[in-house]
């Protein structure tokens, strides 16, 4: 079920102030107009009374205020969000249109149209990888991953997961390092599979024109498992912590302005981890620029594996 706190709390919260109001109001009303009513009560009765009541509808009105500007702020991150996702189908799509009217009117070499082939198809794994995206995410905002977790080989996940990321990308072997154990962890393949794409998709997306990224597999401690991607990037800010992994949240406007993207790559990573009971967590690189995400899952060596 989804998440809709957002609008009913400020709704109950406001009809419960709204009665807060109603019953000081009344009761000041009362007691002006009928002061006999309260002559059993202390001389500091209605003054204690009243002043109590006015407390917790001043209480009431800074909770609602906070909750309405955090509702604001999901609302001016969605938006960029709906920006990013129209920029975003359009883009492969004007390609997509372009390549084929040229197809169409012009007669072209073999050579040509394969390379043009061969352009119609990143285009189409762009857009697929996209509304995988956004089907990820929307699982995991209503938590609906219906999977039940096995033991996995990693390596062999990560080593295809890592040649997807190259040529996507089109990027050279020494782009992206590897080094991984032989382990085991436990989780379901496609769960794995796209907590690892999102990653890789980031450490690349975000690093210079020449991607250093390096990844390793290890086992951190008995029965867990730790995955670590490193990058040489433009890093993020300072003060973010577990917000980095709330939908639409993209870091800076710098970012936004010069990063493609739709904010829901480490949201659906940090979901899927949570659901394969591990945990994702991230930290600037000590030795230099950049990130390194880490995921640590239930896991052992496969020497250990039965």
């Amino acid at each position: 079920m989804a998440r809709n706190w957002l609008l009913v709390i400020p709704i109950v919260l406001g009809i419960s102030i709204l009665f807060v109001t109603c019953v000081v109001a009344i009761t000041w009303l009362i007691g002006y107009f009928r002061p006999q009513w309260f002559r059993h009560f202390p001389e500091w009765g209605p003054l204690a009374v009243g002043s109590a009541f006015f407390l917790v509808v001043i209480t009431g009105v800074v909770f609602y205020m906070a909750l309405s500007v955090k509702a604001m702020s999901l609302n001016m991150r969605q938006s960029r969000f709906l920006d990013a996702v129209t920029h975003e189908l359009k883009t492969p799509l004007a390609s997509l249109r372009l390549h084929l009217e040229t197809l169409s009117r012009r007669d072209l070499s073999p050579e040509d149209r394969q390379e043009f082939y061969s352009n119609m198809l990143a285009e189409v794994e762009r857009l697929d990888m996209l509304t995988e995206q956004l089907l990820d995410a929307a699982r995991a905002s209503g938590r609906r991953w219906a999977q039940s977790r096995r033991p996995l080989k990693l390596l062999p996940i990560l080593l295809e997961c890592v040649e997807r990321t190259r040529s996507r990308y089109g990027l050279a072997d020494d782009a992206i390092s590897i080094q991984a154990e032989p382990l085991v962890v436990e989780g379901w393949e496609g769960g794995l599979k796209s907590l690892l794409d999102n990653l890789l998709h980031n450490a690349v997306k975000y690093s210079s024109d020449e991607p250093q990224v390096r990844v390793t597999a290890y086992e951190h401690a008995p029965g867990r498992v730790r995955i670590d991607v490193k990058d040489r990037g433009v890093g993020l800010p300072p003060g973010l912590g577990r917000r980095l992994y709330d939908r639409f949240v993209r870091g800076d406007r710098q970012i936004e302005r010069t990063r493609p993207g739709t904010g829901l790559g480490l949201y659906v990573a940090w979901s899927l981890a949570r659901a394969m009971g591990g945990k994702l967590g991230h930290h600037h690189n000590e030795d230099g620029p950049g990130m390194t995400f880490t995921v640590e899952l239930k896991g052992w060596r496969e020497s250990r594996a039965s």
